[in-house]
């Protein structure tokens, strides 16, 4: 027995010197150029959403391989050049690979930006230039997928961009015909790693790559239609044709165009709401984002009542769903808020009433008018004032992969539809002290769900300490800025006034002090928070399952001193 249990106590060991070693061997390649073909990649279609560019070449296109594992050798020139041959069309994958026997923890898309490849850089330029065949070149794929397959993931998104500038500034001076193309895998989180349209001449997408096959952190798509318009729509705010690359599990034989020709065509039927804001990821930020002196906007959702008399709080946060409003809950809740002189966000949340928990047809039956008497009975109470501003926040968190809500996990168009349909039927009343706040967790691929800046007058986030279920020890939650900062990276697309409508941290008072000490630091030094709500309570138990759920309440001691921390002066 105390052998077996000498053996499990050194497993973490042997485990962590077995990863090592398959890290060195996956990752140390040689020092050597590799030049291959890729026809376990083979390109099967082009979408142009301008229809600007011919796809003629698409099934005479080659697919190549070339992978770096050194920074200053050129061995790959002829190789490269005799395996290009007299190709129409060329794809060719450059993979940035470190050398065996060289590990270092400096990652390789820093040693591209930091200049390393800039000898190899040159000479593919220079042989490429000279090339009569359509090249385009994709950099470091899969970037987005958050696996260790490539050595170049799970390494930032700004890190990826900056080395992706680099490389292609570099290669376009001396190679200026070359097609440089952006190749996410077409995976939640995918615009978070956009470099910019200067740089960036196509994209491209995989349909069920290997990086993707590692990781079931995202249900699979029902079926292959649904996968391409998942994965083009995931590119909407970037106006650049699009390649559509199969993999070992869809080849030539296995791809059917007819899906292809469904999913552009289901994008097509949409485009008025599918490109509203086009290019928003090279849009520069408007002023309006910024907060200006004077208008924080500090709130508190407190169902007991014991933070919202404090100083400088001007708005309440309350929940709404049709049990609450139809039993006239909300209405007493919402004339209380008032009553207070205080300005009010709203959250309908369109399920739980008695009859009904979730509408498994909630989308189609909103756009069928089903719920314009819930939202009828909404805008009586809302519109019963008109000096409080009132934030309304319709359909949040829509964009995590489960099903806690009935909206969540849903086809994004259809929730964008809905989202539109809502503020539409509110705002044709011309409710003028009505705002309306769009509002996902912040998790990956918040911005499928973009309903456009004509509908949005606030983005808003949530900000908890922990980062999942399975963490329930108060010490290893994240800071605050941590969270903003991953988070914000995620709607900063969306250019609009940032509202972060939730935000706690659980454990015992003296960690939630420092923890909201660091906080304010963080909202003070940044302008784009232009509103703040404390989550004064426990998290509902059932979304929790055999976990007790956190408990965000702080005392009024806490919360005082933490806005005394906020040196901002705030908008009465």
């Amino acid at each position: 027995m105390m052998k077996h249990k000498k053996i499990w106590l050194l497993l973490p060991v042997i485990v962590a010197a077995a990863a090592f070693a398959g890290y060195k061997i996956f990752f140390g390649r040689g020092t050597t150029d590799v030049i291959a073909e890729r026809g376990e990649e083979p390109l099967l279609a082009l979408y142009d959403r301008n229809d600007s560019s011919p796809a003629g070449w698409v099934g005479n296109c080659r697919s190549i391989t070339l992978r770096w594992n050194n920074e200053q050798a050129v061995d790959f020139a002829e190789q490269l050049k005799t395996t290009i041959g007299n190709a129409p069309a060329v794809l060719i994958t450059v993979e940035t690979w470190p050398a065996q026997g060289k590990f270092s923890k400096e990652n390789v898309l820093n040693r591209i930006e930091n200049g390393l490849y800039d000898t190899k850089i040159k000479k593919l330029g220079e042989l490429l230039s000279v090339q009569k065949a359509l090249v385009m070149l994709r950099l470091n794929p899969d970037m987005e997928v958050y696996v260790n397959r490539y050595p170049w993931q799970m390494q930032g998104a700004a890190t990826y961009a900056k080395a992706f500038r680099h490389f292609s500034e570099h290669l376009k001076a001396v190679a200026p015909a070359v097609k440089m193309v952006w190749a996410p895998a077409g995976y939640p989180g995918t615009e978070e790693y956009w470099p910019g349209a200067r740089w960036v001449d196509l994209v491209s997408v995989t349909l069920k790559g290997k990086s993707e096959s590692m990781t079931d952190n995202y249900p699979e798509e029902k079926n292959m239609q649904q996968l391409i318009f998942r994965k083009l729509h995931r590119l909407r705010f970037f106006d650049k044709p699009a390649l559509v690359i199969g993999s070992e599990k869809i080849n030539t034989a296995d791809f059917i165009q007819a899906d292809f020709n469904a999913a552009v065509g289901y994008i097509r039927q949409n485009k008025a709401i599918e490109y509203l804001d086009m290019n928003a990821a090279d849009k520069e930020k408007a002023d309006s984002t910024l907060r200006k002196a004077g208008t924080l906007t500090v709130a508190v959702f407190d169902p007991q009542g014991k933070l919202t008399d404090s100083v400088p709080v001007t708005t309440e946060h309350i929940f709404v769903n049709l049990e609450f409003l139809k039993s006239g809950s909300f209405r007493k809740k919402f004339d209380s808020a008032v009553s207070r002189n205080h300005h009010v966000i709203v959250t309908m949340e369109p399920w739980r009433d008695k009859k009904l928990s979730k509408d498994t047809e909630l989308m189609a039956n909103i756009l069928a008018g089903k719920y314009d008497s819930v939202f009828n009975q909404l805008y009586a109470v809302l519109s019963s004032v008109t000096d409080k501003t009132i934030y309304l926040r319709w359909l949040h968190e829509m964009e995590i992969p489960i099903k806690r809500y009935p909206w969540q996990s849903q086809d994004p168009l259809q929730y964008i539809k809905c989202y539109r349909y809502f503020v539409n039927f509110i705002r044709d009343k011309n409710p003028g002290n009505i705002l309306f706040v769009w509002g996902p967790a912040g998790d990956r691929g918040s911005m499928e769900f973009w309903p456009g800046s004509d509908v949005v007058d606030y983005t808003s986030i949530a900000i908890y300490g922990l980062p999942d279920k399975n963490i329930t020890d108060h010490n290893k939650q994240e800071s605050f800025e941590t969270i903003f900062k991953r988070k914000y990276r995620r709607i900063w697309f969306s250019n609009k006034p940032l509202f972060i409508t939730e935000f706690g941290v659980k454990g015992p008072k003296d960690y939630k002090d420092q923890w909201l000490t660091a906080a304010a630091a963080t909202i003070e030094s940044n302008a784009e928070i232009t509103g703040i709500s404390y989550f004064n309570d426990a998290d509902n138990p059932k979304a929790w399952g055999d976990i007790e759920a956190p408990d965000w309440a702080v005392t009024p001691g806490t919360f005082s001193a933490f806005l005394k921390q906020l040196k901002t002066s705030y908008r009465y």
